[in-house]
């Protein structure tokens, strides 16, 4: 009867750390067009990432290390100068400039001499004025596979896909 009971607790426990772990992974995203909306994001982190096509965007809380070359994006809250990257003052970050910022690494990345990025395709911005006038990223591959998209967990920009 106890050897009974200890395989159903093992049962349970396996299957419960199955049902944590997979929703700690966020799943991989496909699109054929896109909106990223960063509108009154408040909420991202250093350390938090969006990844479009296995390219990685992290977010930093220093301004300073906001630096195209290496992909990084600001977080909402943000420091300014490098004597204050390790205190806890920090300054808002308009949400809506994460994504005008989002758009020009991806304009850039389709200019292969200006940004040194591996890919093998290019993309579409749909209705840039909608990123300028409110942080709404919309966009395509240019050759109209599928975008994959993957983000850090609980990552709060709202991703989803638009009609063409």
């Amino acid at each position: 009867m106890l050897t009974i009971s200890i395989r159903y607790f093992i049962g349970y426990v396996a299957l419960s750390s199955l049902v944590l772990i997979s929703g700690c992974v966020q799943p991989d995203q496909s699109y054929e067009a896109v909106e990223i909306d960063f509108l009154n994001v408040r909420t991202l982190e250093e350390g938090d990432w969006i990844e479009i096509d296995g390219i990685r965007f992290n977010h930093v809380k220093a301004f300073e290390e906001v630096n195209e070359q290496l992909l990084t994006l600001p977080a909402s809250r943000i420091t300014k100068g490098a004597e204050a990257r390790n205190t806890d003052f920090t300054e808002p970050f308009p949400s809506l400039n994460i994504g005008y910022l989002l758009t020009s690494y991806l304009h850039n990345i389709n200019k292969k001499e200006h940004l040194k990025v591996e890919h093998d395709h290019t993309y579409t911005i749909l209705n840039p004025d909608l990123v300028y006038a409110v942080g709404k990223l919309q966009f395509m591959r240019s050759d109209s596979s599928k975008v994959q998209i993957k983000t850090s967990p609980d990552y709060p920009v709202q991703i989803r896909a638009i009609q063409l």
